[in-house]
Formats: structure tokens, sequence, C-alpha cells
């Protein structure tokens, strides 16, 4: 098809503690491309850690499709794993996988 490209794959494991520097982000949003028929799919990250601590943003969102007369489907949200395996973490964030927008997909 002529979509545009999904995001990444993103895969993280620390025995130990992960810290997160003010204002980290970890991203595999989709790439966009008004040229292309509908949004891509967001991709995946999966963390394994003994703790987390910080602040960080991390995404895995879909990409808004263009209203350039194409297909107008925006692609879905990617996956996100956190996986702590000890107690004791202290960290704050925003963790989103959220759909690409679509254009003109009004009921009729």
């Amino acid at each position: 098809g002529n979509n545009a490209p999904a995001g990444g794959a993103i895969r993280v494991v620390v025995s130990g503690e992960l810290s997160f520097a003010a204002g980290a982000r970890m991203s595999a949003d989709a790439i966009g491309n008004p040229r292309r028929e509908g949004g891509g799919t967001g991709g995946s990250i999966w963390v394994t850690c003994g703790t987390v601590t910080g602040t960080v943003l991390i995404r895995a969102d879909g990409y808004s499709s263009s209203d350039n007369g194409l297909k107008p489907i925006g692609g879905s949200g990617g996956r996100i794993a956190l996986v702590v395996t000890d107690e004791g973490s202290s960290w704050s964030g925003i963790v989103k996988a959220e759909g690409g927008k679509g254009h003109g997909t009004a009921a009729r």
C-alpha cells in the first residue's frame, strides 16, 4: 500500500535502576508523509528495569492522516510496556499511545 511508515521498536533492559533526567523523552511515534494515503501505526516500547526514577514522556502515537483527498485514515496507537521488578520506584511522567486522527470520516 501507500501508507505512511510505522513507528520503530525500542527495547531497554536494565538490571538495576533506570534513571530519567528531567525532560527525558522516549518515542516510537509513527512518522508521517502528507503524500501517503493513511497514517502510520505507532511503534512499540518495552522497558524492563529493577527500579525507575525521574520524569519522562513515553509515546508510541499513530500518525494523523492529512486531508489530501486520499484515504483519510489515522494510524493506530502503538504498544508500551514498563515492567518494574523491584519496589521503591519514584517516577512521574506521561505514558501514551494514542491513535492518529483521520480526516473526512464523519458519518454519512
